[in-house]
């Protein structure tokens, strides 16, 4: 299946639940079937490390927007969040632990350089299969690993199978990833900012303002946060204000169809719209200076709650 038709069938199918959400949800999703030509820029948001926490994950799945769930295997809650991100019409990606520059906050369940080949597939096959429903798949950590074109090249050979995308989380300074994922034809996309690098309130509602900057000058923009109560509570009084700056919060699907250029978005199964131009590409953000940059571990992740 070309990237084409796959992000045409993605959006179609995430534009039919997101309909079907608004009509009976109690907290209506803000309705991304909307022409996007109404809209001056659009944002996708990732919060990665859900599974662990059932009550901030759950506080996240219901927040009024298409935000993005990427949810780490083989945690307490991970097909739950699965099954409600659907039921919500959220995406739902898998967060694939992979090993970091000096093993920061390593886990069981990580990806190392120093695996065989048949273990390190062994482990991918196993994380792939831990949970059902999602879409996509980005990195947890792995600014080791991420650096790896070998073991990349495991990887994305895995997952050309899977029908599914790649999102580079950009925990390190460079990675081929998105280079070899294409090799494949792997739709992907990048991490523009970081939401929570800096845990509090003003620091993460700096940052958001960041990501809508970077968004009205390139027409889109990804940011990654995680289910922090700050990160929530700014995200609650943030993204309803959005539309009336002209900004459409939208799956990441979308916003690999925006850089791709391919036809991204229907306004209904029978009313396919055309793509906007192209942007000229951004310059390279220097956030990711530091390849350790916001290394989340499973340590520094709340303990599993009911």
């Amino acid at each position: 299946m070309s990237t084409a038709n796959w992000l045409r069938g993605m959006t179609l199918a995430l534009a039919a639940q997101f309909v079907a959400v608004t009509a009976v949800s109690a907290s209506p999703l803000i309705n991304v079937s909307a022409p996007l030509e109404d809209s001056t820029a659009t944002v996708s948001i990732i919060i990665d490390d859900v599974g662990h926490n059932r009550r901030f994950g759950e506080q996240v799945a219901y927040l009024p927007a298409p935000i993005t769930l990427a949810i780490l295997p083989h945690t307490p809650f991970d097909q739950h969040f699965a099954d409600l991100g659907q039921q919500l019409g959220k995406e739902v990606m898998l967060h694939m632990p992979m090993q970091s520059i000096g093993n920061r906050a390593s886990s069981r369940h990580q990806l190392d350089v120093d695996m065989s080949q048949t273990a390190f597939m062994a482990k991918l096959r196993d994380n792939l299969d831990a949970f059902s429903g999602y879409t996509g798949i980005n990195n947890h950590q792995g600014s080791r690993l991420m650096g790896d074109a070998d073991r990349l090249d495991w990887v994305m050979a895995e997952i050309a199978n899977r029908n599914v995308f790649f999102v580079d989380s950009r925990t390190g300074l460079r990675s081929p990833a998105n280079s070899i994922a294409n090799r494949y034809g792997i739709a992907t996309s990048d991490r523009d900012v970081f939401l929570d690098h800096d845990i509090s309130e003003a620091a993460i509602s700096r940052q958001f303002d960041r990501l809508i900057s970077r968004a009205l000058r390139d027409g889109h923009a990804v940011a990654i946060g995680h289910p922090h109560p700050e990160t929530i509570a700014v995200l609650k009084r943030k993204l309803p204000t959005l539309s009336q700056r002209g900004i459409a919060v939208v799956p990441v699907t979308t916003t690999i169809a925006l850089q791709s250029g391919d036809t991204l978005f229907a306004a209904s199964t029978q009313d396919v719209m055309e793509p906007r131009p192209r942007r000229r590409p951004a310059a390279a953000s220097t956030e990711s200076g530091n390849p350790l940059l916001r290394e989340i571990g499973d340590a520094e992740l709340y303990g599993a709650t009911q």
